[in-house]
């Protein structure tokens, strides 16, 4: 009967053993889908950080440059940017003028403003888009998301508009057209706009 028992409590052991490595298992694996979540909202938000900079400097950068934006808008340098990084590929090599170091007169200036976004947003974003243009209504209330879409109304401000896409999710607004959701649409000042410019 000794001999029994032993065995018996010997095999109880052994189970209780093995539950106890099964459950230790499960927990890595959560630790592991936990910290790889947190590694991907640390970069989406690292990314949409960068995004604001990005679009504030552009929005600071026109704002600037009162010639430019005084132009009608089909001969605004900065309403015909719609880069694409992954469709448009590498920016050309740089071909802007220098103007930290010289006198630039705006459309110089805005050539120099647009080839650093463009280089940016690929250094940043492979995947990335960056659009300006004029919009009343960037926001869908249907898709409930930002739009690529601008209406171009000569009284809407002008809109800056980025947005990437995620390896880890859906796309979502956009998908067809453009590829990458927008994640960030940041208007200008409504002193910056231009009422009296034509729509392209």
């Amino acid at each position: 009967m000794n001999m029994r028992w032993r065995r018996r409590a010997g095999g109880f052991t052994l189970i209780e053993v093995l539950v106890a490595l099964l459950a230790l298992a499960l927990g890595a694996l959560g630790a592991g889908a936990t910290m790889l979540n947190a590694r991907r909202a640390g970069q989406q938000s690292m990314l949409a950080s960068h995004a604001v900079h990005l679009a504030s400097r552009a929005s600071e950068s026109m704002r600037a440059n009162a010639p430019a934006m005084a132009a009608p808008d089909a001969y605004n340098p900065y309403l015909q940017l719609d880069y694409d990084a992954l469709a448009d590929g590498p920016p050309a090599p740089a071909s802007a003028p220098d103007c930290s170091a010289a006198s630039c007169d705006s459309a110089a200036l805005a050539a120099a403003d647009l080839a650093a976004w463009r280089s940016e947003l690929f250094e940043h974003y492979r995947q990335g888009r960056m659009k300006i243009c004029r919009d009343s209504a960037w926001w869908d209330p249907l898709a409930a998301a930002l739009r690529w879409e601008c209406d171009g109304a000569a009284s809407a401000p002008v809109v800056v508009k980025i947005g990437w896409r995620q390896r880890a999710a859906p796309f979502a607004d956009g998908a067809a057209a453009g590829g990458a959701p927008v994640m960030l649409a940041l208007p200008l000042a409504a002193n910056s706009a231009n009422p009296g410019a034509a729509a392209p």
